[in-house]
């Protein structure tokens, strides 16, 4: 995949994005030029294999930890991307955070339209 003026500056929260599936979005999603914030649960070691990479490509990123599947940390998931000023899309990486509540947050493209990018 090649950065195409139309991702650069833009940046998906990729739930789910410390491994697997995830893992993978988030990597071509930063190969397209995107910003890449990446949540995980609680696999540190993957998610600091994702961060050597992502820092490989020379991309700005995030790596946060929390559960989406608690309300609060979802809530302050959004907040932490929001407060570097992005306002985002989900991409969901993981099976769990389906039913998640941060695609979910008032002002925000319903989490079921596959939309993968947002607006700084």
């Amino acid at each position: 995949m090649m950065m195409t003026t139309e991702w650069r500056d833009k940046v998906a929260l990729v739930t789910g994005g410390s491994r697997g599936i995830g893992r993978h979005i988030a990597l071509k999603l930063a190969e397209s030029g995107m910003k890449i914030a990446v949540n995980y649960r609680g696999n540190a070691e993957a998610a600091q294999q994702t961060e050597e990479l992502l820092r490989q490509q020379g991309v700005d990123f995030l790596l946060i930890p929390s559960d989406i599947a608690d309300i609060s940390q979802a809530q302050s998931l959004i907040g932490t991307v929001r407060n570097v000023g992005y306002r985002f899309v989900p991409v969901k990486g993981s099976p769990e955070s389906r039913d998640s509540p941060a695609g979910d947050a008032p002002g925000d493209i319903p989490a079921e339209q596959p939309t993968l990018a947002a607006e700084r």
